[in-house]
């Protein structure tokens, strides 16, 4: 990116998410275009455009095949809202179990169960009611080690839903539950395979609708298309969002047939619901994917960070860091306990300085790194140097000096990876360091 008098940035942020091919790929702006010229924008009321029709097309080619009944709309709150909307209707209950730490938007319904940050509510109460707030295995929001045994989190949190989903609703009232299955905006924390796999179960067992909100996690960031594919569970319903159209409002619900066929006519819809030129930029993301190699890229480039980040690490082990985790590239980076306030901030601001582009997130100390999925190596080596600088100065603008012993090694979360790339190599999600 650059700004009006020519200083160049790199991009690290992809619009929180949602350029995944960059900014004026040429394809894309070829075919925008080209829609632009035949039709801007056609009310689904009156029939299926063709941009529509060959969307559904391709995304029939990358959506898990139960899946097989779309609602289009124009963001990933209106996607959520429909979600719950849906579920309420196929079900006939009226409650929401959500996980501790999650973003799910900020209409109405979606600040009830978004808990990532209370800046999102203040001023807004009343919110929706019947939300129960369950946790997940993320050891700040534990207040346990980061070196806890992540099985006997996976455990005591599944344990605690199983108490709270008969003490503050019952089963029989629940719709739906919603999870990420990697927190966004909460922390870029991956979630254990097990812990996704015993929500489901639980679902299942209480003939509760299993809700994968893959708005931000979708269309390769994580590695695959959608997380679903990597954790190998089938949930009823997912979102999408976000890079579907590379930047064009458009986002979605996939659902089960008998989903769809409970849904009341009418009361899904929107002026924009799936507007022509998104639906042209969304086509030809999903070709530009297969024809360019999209995801064994991810899987290189995402190598290459993460290999570079514990690098960063392991050289300089004065810095306050405590992990390095993420899938794909969605790349979280926290701070120890110990490190001063506002450090994340910082970091942020002295990178931007330097020329690259980076975010911060949740309530706790946190970086994300969120590049385009086709970012090039040399744009990487060339991001982890200047986030090394912007780092170091960061922390010498705070004044924090370490006084504590060094930083040893990096060690997985897990002794066995619950998650593998797309060659079928085992590949932590998370890193601690240890001291």
């Amino acid at each position: 990116m650059y700004t009006e008098d020519g200083k160049r940035y790199l991009d690290l942020t992809s619009g929180i998410g949602v350029t995944n091919l960059g900014h004026c790929h040429p394809r894309l702006v070829k075919v925008v275009q080209t829609q632009a010229a035949t039709l801007w924008h056609g009310q689904l009321g009156m029939g299926t455009h063709k941009a529509l029709a060959d969307l559904i097309d391709d995304l029939s080619t990358v959506m898990p095949k139960h899946l097989t009944n779309l609602f289009f709309c124009s963001t990933g709150a209106e996607a959520v809202e429909g979600a719950l909307r849906l579920a309420r209707n196929a079900t006939g209950r009226q409650n929401v179990i959500a996980v501790q730490g999650a973003y799910h938007g900020r209409t109405n319904a979606c600040m009830a169960i978004t808990t990532s940050k209370y800046s999102y509510h203040i001023g807004c109460k009343p919110l929706m009611p019947g939300v129960t707030i369950v946790p997940c295995p993320f050891t700040s929001q534990l207040k346990v080690s980061p070196n806890s045994n992540m099985d006997e989190e996976v455990k005591r949190c599944l344990g605690i839903f199983d108490d709270l989903i008969f003490q503050t609703t019952n089963p029989k009232e629940v719709a739906m539950v919603i999870v990420e299955p990697v927190l966004g905006e909460g922390g870029y924390v991956p979630l254990p395979k097990a812990y996704l796999e015993g929500l489901t179960k639980r679902c299942k067992d209480h003939g509760i609708l299993f809700v994968l909100d893959e708005v931000q996690t979708g269309y390769g960031r994580t590695g695959s298309m959608f997380m679903a594919e990597q954790i190998g569970i089938e949930p009823d319903m997912m979102l999408f969002a976000k890079g579907v159209a590379n930047g064009l409002p458009l986002a979605g619900v996939a659902m089960r047939p008998d989903i769809a066929k409970a849904s009341i006519p009418g009361t899904q819809g929107g002026t924009y619901s799936g507007n022509a030129l998104s639906c042209a930029s969304a086509s030809e993301v999903i070709k530009v994917f297969r024809d360019e190699r999209i995801l064994e890229n991810v899987a290189l480039r995402s190598a290459q960070l993460m290999n570079g980040l514990q690098d960063i690490v392991r050289r300089n082990p004065e810095l306050p860091l405590q992990e390095i985790r993420g899938r794909g590239l969605m790349i979280g980076i926290q701070f120890s306990d110990n490190a001063p306030s506002g450090i994340s901030g910082e970091t942020v601001a002295q990178c931007l300085e330097r020329g690259l582009m980076i975010l911060n997130t949740s309530k706790f100390e946190i970086l994300r790194l969120i590049p385009p999925l086709n970012v090039t190596a040399d744009q990487c080596a060339e991001a982890l140097k200047l986030f090394e600088e912007g780092l170091k100065a960061a922390v010498a603008a705070k004044g924090y000096v370490h006084n504590g012993p060094k930083v040893a090694s990096m060690k997985p979360c897990c002794a066995t990876p619950c998650y593998k790339n797309l060659d079928g190599t085992p590949q932590a999600c998370r890193f601690i360091c240890q001291r």
